[in-house]
């Protein structure tokens, strides 16, 4: 029941480095150091690798990883060789002749002109009777609640997760045979130094952004480019797996993760062991050091909690983990014996035929009554309220300002009617906003609702979502891809404002900026994955069809939330 030690944060010296390192040296050191660069999956550090055949921590409808056999193979851009597309290079002269395209397109567009200055509604704030506050806050208006920024103005956060190049890196090593799925990887003592983490992972798309400009970007550099495009078309958040520097400094309001990554996970089942020996007092150590640091940053919208845990398998699996191993264990068993009181009493209620209570620490524990499940389902509660109430308690005492934005709970938990009406009442007892990570084909206002009216109408935020398509031989995050870019687009609108018609849903944040590598991404080893996800692809194109029905969406967002408009279908 040791707990791990997560790596901690020098902000001052990162952001030194990060302002004067080429991007890839400078990428090195953010994936080692800082908690929130990157998703979920690449655990602590860059070098987990997923095992074949097993879907990753995300999403479990997600679980499609690059299959080495599959006989993909990719040219020197870091496309997908016999993919044919429109938008597909074939030179370099074609990528430097980007440099003044994109100037053109880029200048061509504008931020929606009823976005105030953090992108909430300009003016709104005297029409719904809103109040300033120094912070983001939730306020209730119109019968629902709002999320409302510090100057009073309602604001749906239209949120991009990842701004950062970390899912660009693939493995070029590793084998002969992984070596051979690339028509080109250059001397890493050569020009494109740049374009490399460590010696084995290389990213085509910082090769072309070389190629484009002559020069390799610096992480500022990178960022503030990203920062300004997203803000073009329409989104006014930085969501998490993004540089927390970088997020704190680009003037946007922005979301944390809150530092409990490394800490406290059983190797069982991802989850947090608030029953762990010193569980709570690590918590308090890890908020401590981390959180006054943006205490009083306004631009902050609040924290989630953690990411994706498996509160899908928590009962199947506690059972049968150990209680020398597991403080999850050592307190169902304590609560068993607290409602028991004798063996005969708890072996008839579950059907077993232990000779003594001491047997129940260390074996595992068989589900085959209705009161097991019954037994589970309390203990599952009692962990529950264990944990956000903690966190709640200690969060506050190191930031009473901000927001706790919930655990971006998976889909899977939430479609199952009796998990999600636990999930969410013992969530909306401690959580400020309800998160969940929607990665779905379509959006579920039945189950958004019911999570609502059983949270106690705690506002949703849908913090992780994506919709993809194959057409340039990439995966698509959801199964059952748009068949093209435009279609694509009608299911983010469809999605965005499906969500804002609610009233209750208060942002939708998008995965990612730019495209995970075609050879699958590269903290995964060899089977990452290798999504269509991106605002732009891997020669830094963005993808304009797909984009203008963001940009309607997004410039629309308000009059949709506010009713005045209805929501495309």
């Amino acid at each position: 029941m040791k707990l791990f030690k997560g790596p901690r944060t020098t902000k001052i010296i990162l952001s030194c480095l990060l302002a004067v390192l080429p991007l890839a040296a400078a990428l090195l050191i953010v994936s080692r150091f800082i908690l929130h660069d990157h998703h979920p999956q690449s655990a602590q550090t860059i070098t987990a690798q997923t095992i074949p055949g097993k879907k990753p921590d995300g999403d479990v409808g997600r679980g499609n990883p690059f299959d080495p056999k599959s006989g993909i193979k990719i040219d020197r851009y870091g496309q997908v060789v016999g993919v044919n597309f429109p938008d597909k290079v074939t030179d370099d002269r074609q990528l430097q002749e980007d440099a003044a395209l994109d100037r053109a397109y880029y200048n061509s567009l504008k931020p929606p002109s009823d976005f105030d200055r953090l992108g909430g509604l300009s003016d709104s704030n005297s029409a719904m009777h809103l109040k300033a506050a120094r912070f983001f806050n939730i306020q209730w208006a119109d019968g629902k609640p709002r999320l409302v920024t510090p100057e009073g103005d309602v604001f749906f956060s239209l949120g991009v997760n990842g701004v950062t190049n970390n899912e660009t890196y693939t493995k070029v090593t590793g084998s002969s045979e992984r070596r051979k799925l690339f028509e080109w990887v250059p001397d890493i003592n050569g020009e494109y130094k740049g374009a490399f983490i460590g010696k084995d992972s290389f990213s085509f798309y910082m090769a072309n952004k070389y190629r484009k400009t002559g020069s390799m970007p610096t992480f500022n550099q990178f960022f503030a480019e990203a920062a300004d495009r997203i803000k073009k078309w329409g989104f006014n958040s930085i969501g998490v797996w993004t540089p927390a520097p970088q997020a704190e400094a680009s003037g946007m309001p922005y979301t944390l993760m809150l530092p409990l990554n490394g800490m406290a996970k059983p190797k069982e089942i991802k989850v947090f062991d608030i029953f762990a020996d010193g569980a709570a007092k690590a918590i308090d150590d890890a908020f401590k050091k981390t959180l006054p640091a943006h205490k009083d940053d306004p631009n902050l919208i609040g924290y989630f909690v953690d990411n994706e845990y498996r509160y899908d398998l928590f009962m199947s699996t506690v059972p049968k983990m150990k209680a020398s191993t597991s403080g999850l264990k050592k307190r169902l068993v304590k609560m068993l014996l607290n409602e028991y009181g004798t063996l005969d009493s708890f072996n008839k209620g579950w059907n077993t035929k232990f000779t003594s209570f001491s047997g129940l620490y260390e074996t595992p524990l068989p589900i085959r009554t209705q009161q097991a499940k019954n037994d589970l389902e309390q203990y599952f509660r009692l962990y529950l309220d264990a944990f956000y109430r903690t966190v709640r308690a200690e969060f506050k005492k190191y930031d009473p300002n901000h927001l706790l934005l919930g655990d971006r709970w998976l889909s899977h938990p939430v479609q199952n009617p009796h998990l999600r009406a636990i999930l969410s009442e013992e969530a909306g007892k401690y959580m400020d906003v309800i998160s969940i990570n929607y990665y779905s084909r379509t959006l579920d206002t039945a189950m958004l609702s019911d999570v609502y009216e059983k949270s106690g109408h705690r506002p949703i935020l849908l913090s992780e979502w994506s919709y993809g398509t194959n057409v340039q031989g990439l995966a698509p995050i959801v199964l059952g891809p748009g068949a093209t870019e435009q279609e694509r687009g009608r299911r983010y609108r469809s999605y965005v404002e499906g969500a804002a018609a609610l009233g209750f849903v208060v942002g939708a944040h998008w995965f990612d900026y730019v495209d995970q590598a075609a050879g699958g991404r590269f903290f995964e080893g060899l089977y990452g994955e290798h999504y269509n996800t991106g605002l732009v692809n891997v020669a830094d194109r963005p993808y304009k069809t797909f984009l203008n029905e963001v940009m309607a969406a997004n410039g629309d967002i308000y009059d949709v939330l506010l009713g005045r408009k209805e929501p495309f279908r």
